[in-house]
């Protein structure tokens, strides 16, 4: 019992021995599992499911398992860590990372498998917990949602006055971006930000000046 405790010591506060056994393999590879399937439900739950991929999400637990291993073998012997290194050198990875919160998690794995593979794992925990603090509350910070943008097909008519008066009426903040001009129509390519966007919409496409209106959004955020 005192051995299993020694041993369990040893691999959280980093006092791995100069011969590392099967059973300290085991150990770190049992809270390589523990850290990677935490950082899994982690990423499942912080990624937009438009951006979610669960073989990325597998790819996470399989990276730290994977670090855990190689760390342990290489800080043991030189001639393996330079032929892991030349392994990776000549490996090229085409899969291209879609969001940079992805950059992070992996970053992340392997920052944890390291750990664990060099009898940190009390680190990879500290590391783990703090980091979901900070993703979440930075998740739960309020943002301002980015403009919508509105374009407006129009015939000539002598009612612009009129016109940027509703939209002062109906918007928080507007601005023209571009005004188009032909021989029988105007276009307009507008920034808007409103809480009133479909009495706006409604209201202009009623105008006999108003041959026709898109109103354009996306998910994006921008700060304050």
């Amino acid at each position: 019992m005192s051995e299993l405790l020694e041993l369990l010591k040893s691999a959280l506060s980093g006092a791995w021995g100069s011969n590392v056994g099967p059973l300290e393999v085991l150990l770190a590879l049992c809270f390589s599992v523990l850290v990677a399937v935490y950082i899994f439900c982690v990423y499942s739950l912080v990624v937009k499911r438009s951006f979610y991929s669960k073989e990325y999400a597998i790819t996470l637990v399989g990276v730290c398992l994977i670090t855990t291993v190689l760390v342990i073998t290489i800080q043991f012997s030189l001639l393996v860590s330079l032929s892991v290194g030349g392994a990776l050198s000549i490996i090229r990875f085409r899969t291209a990372i879609k969001s940079s919160l992805d950059m992070m998690f992996l970053f992340w794995s392997i920052a944890a498998g390291i750990m664990c593979g060099t009898g940190v794992a009390l680190y990879a925990l500290i590391l783990s917990t703090v980091l979901t603090i900070v993703v979440f509350v930075f998740i739960k910070l309020p943002v301002i949602k980015t403009p919508m943008i509105m374009v407006v097909n129009t015939n000539h008519f002598n009612d612009e006055e009129e016109f940027f008066r509703l939209l002062k009426e109906y918007c928080r903040h507007f601005e023209v971006k571009a005004k188009n001009m032909t021989k029988e129509t105007t276009d307009y390519t507008i920034e808007f930000r409103s809480d009133k966007t479909d009495e706006l919409s409604r209201l202009l496409s009623s105008k006999a000046y108003v041959d026709s209106l898109s109103i354009l959004t996306h998910n994006g955020d921008t700060r304050f």
